[in-house]
């Protein structure tokens, strides 16, 4: 593993401080909340089935009442006529007669519930009686769809029934109460199949739902609760606690009762006493909840701080105890790149404060011994440098050049005084500036000098030309940048060609770089090679050589220098040209030179 990968001091110290401390302090917590929360559920379930116990006999209680009130037709007597069946079956007396006795009984089931607004009474004859709580209140003319005769056929005739809740207002006028209309058959009571299957008249009592409401409205259903009386054979709802809003019920009702959820309610449901109806109680869980929520957001809240408190301290405290050692990891790093001024100042009074100063100790001897090392081998390569000069002495090379060709041209030779001016002015080229960048006009004119020399040597087959402005001539290029390529071009690309070839060398300045194209028309390159020396090029170390030799030194050499001297960005691409031979593409940054180097190779 590479020591950049390595996890850091400070990275230890906050990862442990997060295992010991906040680790453990959140999974109490949630721990703790879900306990919680399971506890509460329980006690929520347990506080809405009492709910619905309570509301199950209050309203068993209220209507069972009625129910017991309307059975008490067969006790009723009216006078000398006996039962009321008597009453009813009576020919003697007139249909005033009946409605004031009637009305007699229907004022006990007015008078005797509050809950009661009206009581109707429907005789076999198509007589109706009817009896209201309020002056204000008197039935509507005509045929009153409401309160009918039941019949016979039945499947139970003397069972309680119950119907929708209405608008009162429908069968009787002055009347604003919605109300909840439960019904009895009176049966003839004269013989015992008469009473299993003749209906004298049917018992209608409208208990206002302001009653249902008021009982039922004071327990906490939550907003999105409800209430309502169903009949247990169908489901069919007959009262709701609010209106518009659906009671869910399942496919199939358990006779003694049950419960279950949906997404966001509970629902239970009881019979009520022992009629064939239901009541059924819808608690909203989420507004039930709301405040063990709300407290349990909070609770939640208290614990994100605390930890992101804990975690702020841990890391506050890790990074004041790791910081000495970044520092003196950072110093070492400076000192890596070859920084060797680098210092620390721990203050820390504990072992990093002494390895500090042992950093800075072993920094300044390391300085002290590189500068010793550094000055020993500068003073080595001046003298070799001066043992190489007083072996070659240039200008004693120049001077005797220069009489051989005076020679020459003294003997009337003048293609070989030519050849041995153009080889001195390359030697001063190479050898009499010892500068890393000179301009281009000069890098071209080196250039012509070694098209002198190649056009006599290949008896003017090849030629070398260039194209660049006058105005890129002062731009700065590495010194014998062009040569290596030239020389490439015509040994492997026009050398074996009878005909020859040229070798153009195109300038253009681009908008970040300067481009030099150095194309022959000669032989393309063989796809092999040429994938051989861009893999090489592009892995091989700084000063390697190419073991298989395809690769030259001076191709290399140069390829590094551009490298070293540029920067990663610059450098040169080769490609083959097809008919064209081969293309090499230079890329270097534009070094400008305000004063033009006017000077020739010969200068």
């Amino acid at each position: 593993m590479s020591r950049a990968r390595l996890p850091s001091t400070f990275q230890k110290l906050a990862l442990a401080f997060l295992i010991v401390g906040v680790v453990p302090l959140v999974f109490v917590c949630l721990l703790f909340l879900g306990q919680f929360d399971r506890h509460f559920t329980r006690s929520l379930e347990n506080t809405m089935e009492e709910a619905n116990y309570y509301a199950q006999s209050k309203v068993d209680s209220l209507l069972s009442g009625i129910d017991q009130s309307m059975g008490c037709l067969y006790d009723y007597a009216a006078g000398e006529y006996g039962a009321l069946w008597e009453l009813l079956e009576s020919p003697g007396l007139s249909r005033s007669e009946r409605q004031m006795y009637v009305g007699r009984m229907l004022d006990q089931f007015v008078q005797g519930d509050r809950a009661v607004s009206s009581a109707w009474f429907v005789s076999a004859r198509g007589e109706t009686f009817s009896r209201f709580y309020g002056q204000q209140k008197s039935p509507r003319a005509g045929e009153d769809a409401h309160h009918v005769l039941r019949g016979g056929g039945e499947e139970n005739p003397r069972a309680l029934s119950i119907l929708p809740a209405a608008d009162e207002s429908a069968w009787c006028s002055g009347s604003a109460d919605r109300v909840l209309s439960l019904s009895r058959n009176y049966m003839d009571t004269r013989s015992i199949k008469t009473v299993t299957g003749t209906v004298l008249g049917t018992l209608y009592v409208d208990v206002r739902t302001d009653a249902l409401d008021e009982l039922l409205g004071t327990l906490r259903l939550g907003e999105g609760g409800n209430a309502a009386i169903a009949a247990r054979r169908d489901g069919t709802v007959l009262y709701r606690l609010r209106e518009g809003t659906d009671v869910p019920l399942p496919e199939t009702l358990a006779p003694a009762g049950g419960s279950f959820s949906t997404d966001r309610h509970t629902v239970f449901y009881q019979p009520i006493g022992q009629s064939e109806y239901l009541l059924v109680m819808s608690f909203d869980r989420r507004e039930l909840s709301g405040p063990y929520r709300s407290a349990q957001a909070l609770l939640l809240g208290m614990l994100a701080a605390t930890a992101a408190l804990m975690i702020a301290l841990g890391l506050g405290v890790s990074g004041h105890i790791s910081k000495p050692a970044r520092a003196l990891k950072k110093a070492m790093e400076e000192v890596e790149r070859g920084n060797l001024a680098a210092r620390v100042d721990i203050r820390s009074g504990d072992e990093m404060e002494y390895l500090g100063d042992g950093f800075n100790r072993m920094a300044e001897r390391l300085g002290e011994t590189i500068q010793e090392a550094y000055v020993a081998q500068i003073c080595q390569r001046d003298a070799e440098l001066n043992a190489l000069k007083m072996q070659i002495q240039p200008h004693y090379l120049y001077n005797t050049l220069d009489v051989i060709r005076m020679n020459a041209l003294d003997q009337g030779d003048g293609g070989t005084a030519q050849l041995i001016e153009s080889l001195s002015r390359q030697l001063r080229y190479v050898m009499g500036d010892h500068r890393e960048r000179v301009s281009l006009r000069r890098e071209l004119d080196n250039l012509q000098e070694y098209a002198v020399l190649i056009s006599a040597r290949y008896e003017g087959r090849i030629s070398i030309a260039m194209e660049a402005a006058d105005s890129d001539l002062k731009l700065l290029v590495p010194k014998l940048l062009l040569q290596p390529f030239v020389e490439n071009a015509v040994k492997h690309g026009l050398v074996d060609r009878p005909e020859g070839g040229t070798v153009l060398i195109e300038v253009e300045r681009l908008p970040d770089a300067l481009q030099i194209i150095v194309l022959n028309n000669g032989t393309p390159i063989d796809p092999g090679r040429l994938e051989h020396i861009r893999s090489f090029l592009g892995r091989a170390a700084v000063g390697e050589q190419d073991g298989a030799g395809i690769v030259s030194v001076g191709m290399k050499n140069t390829y590094d220098r551009i490298k070293l001297n540029c920067g990663r960005d610059y450098g040169f691409t080769m490609d083959s040209g097809g008919s064209m031979g081969t293309i090499v593409t230079i890329r270097l940054p534009i070094w400008e030179d305000e004063e033009d180097d006017v000077e020739g190779t010969a200068g």
